[in-house]
């Protein structure tokens, strides 16, 4: 721990009496003869010491000299002098116009100047403050200051150090700025700010210096609270007392009461102005100074002074050496009046307290000569009260009521004027009760003496209690017949079942003692709980029988004999028959999932149309396969999903060449063709198969090289539409109505398939024909068709059907079935060996010369040759023709054109089935045959 001494220096607050005029001898200092080079000629005027100011050396490098003077010169005035000295330096006061001063040390050292005029009683006192800079660059700064003072912030940087930039910031949150100083600054609020300026060196390395800067409101008259500061040096030496001193300006020091130091090592505070202290270890502290004004609790203002305790032995600061002046004081008889700086004196107050008082020292003194040298002799001082502590650490009293059963020394108390106290800052257990219900802690409180007053509870005055006991009740309470367990007393029953009993309360008597329950005289009481042996029945188990069934089969339960505590015993226990229970059950619901798939046909009208000249209809099928998939659900097999498969759309062509078909399995006559088309024309709105039929039809040629153009309701050629339903595999009719009266509901799987007409030969009979160059020869019907032969031969004159000579016809149209159908066939074999299979109505050319049809013939009537050559039939056999008969028209409706050669026997076209209906049994031709008249 430290060591700290008071000095009591001339520092501040100087009172001077000149109570003698008589001018003073002339300095004899070197320094002022030599720097003022004193010869005085004539008297200096009095200057108002309000107007000087010390002029000097703001930064010195270790080592170097400070020069200090003031604004102006007074070397030559009898009436007023100067003492200078160095704040906390010892033996530094020297009396002289000016004081040069060399620094060993590096520190913040405050410079004071006392100007003393004579006619008045309190001398002036100016400062100036000195950064000695050893190493490091330092940040010079004051540490209190006033809002709209304007501040001279500057840096102190050693001689080795190459400064190349600088940027402050005020901490206020203005911008920065850029200086190597120094630079002046005003700050607007008080508060407290953080002053920070970061210096960059030749090599561009940073460093940065701060300093924490208060700013006082302001206040008129103490503007000079800026030069408030701590004179120390930076370093000092390890266990050597180091005097530091907190300079107070003379605008502030009647308002200072009191001082404390904290030197940062744990030692006891200081309160003197000046003071030595001595650290017992190295190290780096921070030296705070708080400065009290009519408050000794609350600091008005606080320094700090940053300090390095080394080791090794420094130099210590040498006296300034100014020019030396022998003479102390100016003139023998000379009276003043000093006051000391501020010290302060522990005393007693209060029951074993303590208060600190401030004072000063009022010092009167008289210039007397002694050895030939004017000194100033103390001739008396008085000790004034500067401000007065408050009355700290005072013991509290303890109630009377708390030292019942108390032993008061081993309790800790003090015995002070026949009363016992705690100390200030003891503490100890109060209880609100001594004999609580509980535990004491719950009744328990601490309570501390601060200086004089008991803290806490004024209801717990008790320092003994005896604990409770919790949920019994306090201290010393007995309880008689308390339940404090149980006893069990064996059953006997039917089946030597063990571990049944009859349940008893335990009793006893309880005690509380200090929070313990004691307990005595145990003994049986009252029943509690009457037992009962076991009883059985049968229980059913989890255990069922294999399942009948896939899905919805039945199970059956297994039980067995068990005790009301869950045992299972044998079955003889149990009376009767197990209960039968039975559950619906699934044995293997994988075994009877399935599926099913129905697939159909899903049409759809396509887009296109059938080509010019064709008739019929384009459609787009695709296969829907509907899987319906079945499982195991509630017991039975139901339904569980559908999904819908659908197939690739694939386009179907129904289109057929726009010719006239014989349709036998759709025969009208002309009355129910023209039915028919009436029927169409009413419903071609509501059916789009027919409107568009009846539009295209208007426009279809069967020869694009005539004008002419068939329709359903012109000439005698009974042409009219049939219908197929393509829903039928095979395709079948659909028979449309015959006249205008029928529905108009036509299913819309109907198209219009053709155009019909009469026909009558079978496929393989042969007509005469003729292909562009080469000769006539006979062609089955069929192959005439499929290779649409152009001409066939018919008869060449129309006045004689005996004739060999027969001409190329061109072919308008080959006319045959549009489905496969069931004919009525005529089979006639003539005596010659021929043979003709005809239709019923096909015509045939009689001997006679007329056009009949082949029912009209019998037995025995002959059929005409090519040439005119009669053939006697000699059976005329009946059968039918299941598929397609053949026909023609040709471009002409000329009788003799429209007879053809089949199988070497002449017969009709379609022509005479048709317009050409009029010329049957009539006579065609003015020669008649007769039988076996015909020559070659």
């Amino acid at each position: 721990m430290g060591q700290t001494r008071r000095n009591l220096l001339l520092v501040g607050g100087l009172l001077m009496v000149l109570s003698a005029c008589s001018q003073a001898p002339a300095p004899s200092s070197l320094e002022d003869s030599m720097n003022s080079a004193v010869n005085c000629k004539t008297e200096t005027a009095p200057v108002d010491p309000s107007e000087l100011e010390i002029q000097g050396t703001t930064v010195v490098q270790k080592g170097d000299t400070g020069h200090y003077q003031l604004s102006q010169d007074l070397s030559c005035s009898s009436s007023q002098k100067v003492i200078w000295k160095t704040v906390a330096v010892n033996g530094s006061t020297r009396i002289g116009s000016q004081m040069n001063s060399t620094f060993q040390k590096g520190g913040d050292y405050v410079i004071s100047a006392q100007v003393l005029s004579a006619g008045s009683t309190t001398p002036t006192e100016l400062s100036f403050k000195t950064t000695v800079v050893a190493g490091a660059p330092v940040l010079i700064s004051p540490q209190i200051t006033m809002v709209g003072v304007d501040n001279v912030f500057d840096l102190g940087i050693p001689a080795e150090y190459q400064l190349a930039s600088a940027e402050w910031n005020f901490g206020d949150g203005s911008a920065a700025l850029a200086s190597r100083g120094p630079v002046t600054y005003m700050y607007g609020r008080p508060g407290t700010y953080n002053l920070q300026v970061t210096l960059k060196n030749a090599a561009g390395e940073p460093l940065v210096l701060s300093r924490a800067l208060s700013v006082l409101p302001l206040q008129d008259g103490q503007e000079c609270v800026y030069r408030m500061n701590i004179s120390a040096p930076y370093e000092v030496v390890v266990r050597q007392n180091a005097m530091m001193s907190v300079f107070i300006p003379s605008c502030v020091a009647s308002k200072v009461t009191a001082i404390k130091w904290n030197f940062g090592d744990q030692s006891a505070a200081a309160t003197d102005q000046t003071v030595e202290h001595a650290y017992a270890a190295t190290g780096n502290y921070t030296v705070t100074v708080q400065l009290f004004t009519t408050s000794t609790t609350t600091p008005w203002v606080t320094l700090t002074h940053a300090l390095r305790v080394v080791e090794a032995p420094v130099v210590s600061t040498p006296t300034p050496s100014p020019t030396p002046d022998l003479n102390e004081c100016p003139a023998s008889g000379i009276q003043r009046e000093t006051k000391s700086e501020l010290y302060s004196e522990n005393e007693t107050c209060g029951v074993n307290g303590t208060k600190v008082n401030s004072y000063r020292d009022l010092v009167k003194d008289e210039c007397r000569p002694q050895a030939g040298i004017l000194k100033w002799i103390e001739i008396s001082r008085t000790k004034e009260l500067q401000s007065e502590g408050s009355c700290q650490g005072l013991a509290c009293e303890v109630p009377a009521s708390a030292l019942s059963g108390v032993d008061p020394v081993a309790a800790g108390l003090s015995l002070i004027n026949g009363r016992y106290y705690m100390l200030n800052g003891a503490s100890k257990t109060f209880f609100s009760s001594t004999t609580p219900a509980g535990s004491c802690a719950s009744v328990s409180e601490t309570r501390t003496c601060q200086n004089g007053v008991l803290g806490g509870s004024t209801g717990h005055q008790y320092l003994t209690c005896s604990n409770g006991c919790e949920g019994f009740g306090a201290h010393g309470t007995v309880k008689t017949g308390v339940a404090i367990g149980e006893i069990k007393v064996p059953l006997t029953c039917s089946f030597g079942e063990q571990g049944y009993f009859n349940l008893f309360s335990e009793i006893a008597d309880q005690t509380c003692q200090n929070g313990t329950v004691t307990t005595s005289n145990q003994r049986q009481g009252d029943i509690k709980t009457a037992g009962s042996c076991p009883t059985y029945s049968h229980t059913g188990t989890d255990v069922w029988s294999t399942c009948s069934a896939d899905c919805g089969g039945e199970q059956t339960r297994q039980f067995q004999c068990q005790s009301s505590t869950g045992d299972v015993v044998d079955a003889a226990r149990c009376a009767g028959s197990a209960p039968v229970e039975t559950r619906v059950c699934d044995g293997n619901p994988a075994a009877v999932a399935r599926e099913d798939r129905e697939t159909s046909t899903e049409e759809a009208n396509a887009s296109n149309l059938c080509p010019a000249n064709q008739i019929g209809v384009i459609i787009n099928k695709r296969d829907v396969t509907i899987i319906k998939s079945y499982a195991c659900l509630n017991h039975s097999v139901q339904l569980d999903g559908t999904q819908t498969v659908n197939g690739a759309w694939v386009t179907e062509n129904y289109c057929r060449d726009y010719v006239p078909h014989r349709c036998n399995q759709d025969s009208l006559s002309n009355t129910e063709a023209k039915g028919r088309y009436k029927w169409m024309q009413k419903c071609r709105a509501q059916v789009p198969v027919i409107e568009e039929f009846l539009t295209k039809f208007d426009s279809v040629s069967v020869d694009p090289s005539k004008k002419e153009h068939y329709g359903i309701d012109e000439g005698n050629r009974y042409l009219y539409p049939t219908f197929m339903d393509r829903s039928k595999k095979p395709e079948k009719a659909w028979i449309a109505p015959k006249s205008e009266s029928g529905s108009c509901v036509v299913p819309s799987t109907v198209y219009i398939a053709s155009v019909c007409v009469s026909s009558c030969a079978t496929p393989e009979e042969q007509i005469l024909t003729q292909v562009k160059g080469e000769k006539m020869k006979y062609v089955p019907f069929i192959e005439a068709l499929t290779q649409n032969i152009g001409h066939v031969m018919t008869l060449q004159s129309s006045s004689s059907m005996s004739s060999k000579d027969v001409q190329k016809t061109a072919v308008e149209n080959w006319i045959t079935e549009l489905i496969d159908t069931d004919h009525d066939i005529l089979v006639f074999k003539m005596r010659s060996g021929g043979q003709l299979k005809l239709t019923t109505n096909h015509p045939l050319l009689a001997s006679d010369g007329t056009m009949k049809v082949a029912t009209e013939f019998k037995v025995g009537d002959p059929l005409v040759q090519i040439g005119g050559k009669l053939d006697p039939i000699v059976s005329i056999q009946k059968t039918v023709h299941h598929g397609k008969v053949y026909n023609l028209f040709v471009k002409s409706s000329a009788l003799h054109k429209n007879i053809v050669v089949t199988n070497g026997y002449l017969n009709g076209t379609a022509y005479f089935q048709n317009e050409g209906a009029k010329n049957l049994n009539r006579t065609l031709f003015r020669d008649k045959l007769v039988r076996g008249a015909f020559e070659k």
